[in-house]
């Protein structure tokens, strides 16, 4: 809802160059695991943008993710490897938003 106040989303990874990007700015600023707008809180294993609900092409899962642990259907930047993890949506957890 933060993002949305200001006019923005979480941010929505597209490709391995923003993905890289997003990953960068937040190591250099030694940013915490933060969510991005990525769910499969629709359908099971069915990965969309979550502003957009168009389906995610490009992924970069940590080794074993997503592993849908009790219901997880957000998805995070793990900060110990840079990858994607799958996470529970009512985690309060940073964020990145883009707009």
């Amino acid at each position: 809802y933060f993002c949305k106040r200001f006019g923005g989303a979480l941010v929505e990874i597209d490709g391995h160059n923003e993905y890289h990007t997003v990953v960068s700015l937040a190591r250099a600023r030694n940013f915490p695991d933060f969510y991005i707008g990525l769910t499969d809180i629709f359908s099971e294993g069915t990965w969309v943008k979550a502003s957009s609900y168009k389906f995610q092409t490009y992924f970069r899962w940590s080794p074993g993710e997503p592993n849908n642990n009790r219901d997880q259907d957000c998805a995070q930047v793990y900060r110990v490897n840079s990858k994607m993890d799958d996470v529970w949506c009512s985690e309060n957890r940073n964020f990145v938003c883009e707009k």
